[in-house]
């Protein structure tokens, strides 16, 4: 006589959790991490409240964007198969209202960080820059999933708001003066971050080419050549080391950014596998270093 065992459903804290996708938080910490270190480097003054604010406010609108990535892509029969997402809706584990519910609890909560962060700053030359960028963020979260991705657009919109808008707008939470050379700075300094962040959503969009085509979804990936999609891949990837390599010779950024270099067996295995969560790591790895070259610089100053 056997015993059959079922599988028991998991916990709901469990479920939440798997529905946050906490693997793709770096691709909000590490910009937001830079953006501020950019600003104590010109300011010399660090706000800790409204660091805090900012970090927890960014990683939780990055967090109500991936599920309501997961509810869209149920809701259009993108997402089909069981490891499809995060797998929360496709495993039945949460109703999709339950999942679109749980998405607009996350962007109310990241919007009152916003709010008190403008209570905050009152009225600095900051305040209408980060009024900006918060509605920007809110409806980039609905308007990636909703429509943008179908149509290509979703890597410009991921680099615009992941790769710039993050480190901006943890520039402008620090009250360092609204320059427009300083936002220029910011947004060069941005481009590696940038460049490995859409590295991630593109590596996903080369995992997903066939399923995205079947369910009507363009993207890069499905819409180049597979060979064209892995060079972009390649110098999504490598590109962030080759600007390190030339900043330090042209003396934009200080010689203790080489550092970053420690990252490359991480993005080699990254284009290796075609891995999201490998890619993931490559951007964190690169983008804590890259960041912590830059506040040892202002340490020995």
């Amino acid at each position: 006589m056997t015993t059959q065992i079922v599988p028991q459903k998991p916990t709901s804290f469990r479920i939440y959790w798997q529905a946050l996708r906490v693997y793709s938080f770096p691709a909000s910490i590490v910009p937001i991490l830079l953006g501020t270190v950019l600003a104590v480097q010109q300011s010399h003054r660090f706000y800790l409240l409204s660091f805090l604010l900012t970090l927890l406010g960014g990683v939780l609108a990055h967090a109500a964007a991936n599920v309501y990535n997961d509810y869209y892509d149920y809701k259009n029969h993108v997402d089909v198969r069981p490891e499809h997402g995060s797998g929360v809706l496709t495993q039945r584990l949460l109703s999709a209202k339950q999942m679109f519910d749980f998405g607009t609890l996350l962007s109310a909560a990241s919007l009152a960080c916003g709010f008190l962060l403008l209570l905050m700053l009152g009225s600095s030359s900051s305040t209408g820059g980060i009024v900006g960028l918060v509605v920007v963020g809110a409806l980039a979260a609905l308007l990636y999933s909703m429509v943008l991705k179908r149509y290509a657009l979703g890597d410009l919109l991921i680099v615009l708001t992941f790769g710039f808008g993050f480190s901006l707008g943890a520039y402008l939470t620090q009250m360092a003066p609204l320059k427009l050379a300083s936002v220029e700075r910011v947004l060069l300094l941005s481009l590696p971050v940038a460049s490995l962040v859409d590295a991630i959503l593109h590596a996903n969009n080369l995992r997903d080419r066939l399923d995205d085509r079947q369910a009507g979804v363009y993207t890069l990936a499905n819409l180049l050549p597979l060979a064209w999609g892995k060079a972009l891949l390649m110098g999504l990837l490598f590109f962030p080391l080759l600007f390190v390599v030339v900043g330090v010779l042209g003396h934009l950024l200080p010689p203790i950014a080489l550092l970053t270099l420690l990252a490359l067996p991480t993005i080699v295995k990254a284009y290796r596998t075609i891995n999201v969560v490998g890619t993931a790591q490559a951007h964190l790895l690169f983008g804590l270093l890259y960041t912590l070259s830059l506040g040892l610089s202002l340490l020995a100053r």
